[in-house]
């Protein structure tokens, strides 16, 4: 939360910077108050971005195995936001390689058809609105902060032990409920199968590739890696593709 000495910044900013040409009266005073209230959410953004970059990449509470992992976080998460995931069906890609073009790709011949296609993707290149778009448009600062400020209100309020990518595919799950898509395209965050996107309502699971990426927690073999990802193709998964390198007796 802001305290309340943050006035003074964007006040001060507005004392120091070139000012337009203004009118007098009520015109003067909008755009000041223009002015503030714009700098004030940029802070409150600054403010999100901190929160959401310095949390924690895994969970606070130790497991012995990977066996004993579940969603169970990420769903009680979701439950507290009426489920929004269950608002919209998914295309769900997993993947060593590959899975960030092939979401993109998907999205925008979805987008062709002349539906509303969300897209999540990650990392993001130069802007963290890029993982979360809406028909190519990223989603909007004031959204990243009103999310994000309601998700981390859950988190503290009941001292939930959620990972960083969890609270930002929970900003995403909003966001795609409030726009009301007709579908999201997903791409999984790492491996699959215990992956914050596997709790979404998918009707369409993509393996692009298996390597050896991330040995230290989905496996030390190919194999071990292609179960982790294939955890995707879950009860309800009608259609599934699979790329030239992924084991189909393990799919």
């Amino acid at each position: 939360m802001l305290k309340k000495e943050s006035l003074a910044i964007p006040i001060a900013a507005f004392l120091i910077l070139p000012r337009p040409r203004l009118g007098s009266g009520l015109k003067r005073k909008k755009v000041i108050s223009d002015l503030i209230m714009e700098t004030l959410l940029k802070l409150r953004y600054t403010e999100c971005l901190r929160r959401i970059f310095t949390w924690n990449m895994f969970r606070n509470k130790p497991c012995s195995h990977r066996s004993e992992l579940d969603l169970t976080n990420m769903l009680d998460l979701a439950r507290r936001f009426n489920n929004p995931q269950k608002c919209f069906p998914a295309l769900h890609i997993a993947g060593t390689n590959g899975k960030g073009s092939v979401t993109l790709k998907c999205g925008q011949a979805l987008s062709t058809l002349n539906m509303r296609v969300g897209i999540y993707t990650s990392p993001h290149i130069s802007s963290f609105r890029e993982r979360i778009l809406v028909n190519q448009e990223m989603i909007s600062v004031e959204d990243v902060v009103n999310y994000s400020e309601m998700v981390f209100k859950e988190v503290d309020s009941h001292k939930l032990d959620v990972t960083f990518f969890e609270i930002v595919t929970m900003i995403a799950f909003l966001h795609y409920r409030e726009q009301k898509i007709d579908v999201a395209v997903l791409e999984c965050g790492m491996g699959g199968r215990l992956d914050a996107t596997n709790i979404c309502e998918s009707k369409t699971a993509a393996i692009t590739s298996i390597g050896l990426d991330h040995c230290e927690i989905l496996g030390a073999t190919t194999d071990e890696i292609c179960l982790e990802k294939c955890g995707i193709i879950r009860h309800g998964v009608t259609d599934v593709i699979i790329g030239p390198t992924v084991n189909a007796n393990l799919v």
